[in-house]
């Protein structure tokens, strides 16, 4: 088990933390970047990286 599932494992299966909310936080994540005047090809790099650990916060796995 990697350290990200377990330390959201929980809040996942009590609490209805899912895929929206994971989705809000990335787009926050990018939003925040382009603000900070972060080059496109550094946002897509670091997008790239935080997408590949979406199918964690899909609640049907843990069901």
């Amino acid at each position: 088990m990697c350290v990200l599932h377990a330390a959201h494992e929980g809040m996942i299966r009590e609490r209805g933390l899912g895929l929206k909310h994971f989705d809000a936080v990335a787009g926050h994540l990018v939003a925040a970047m382009k603000e900070l005047g972060v080059a496109e090809d550094m946002i897509n790099e670091a997008a790239n990286v935080v997408m590949s650990t979406r199918p964690l916060f899909d609640p049907a796995r843990y069901t």
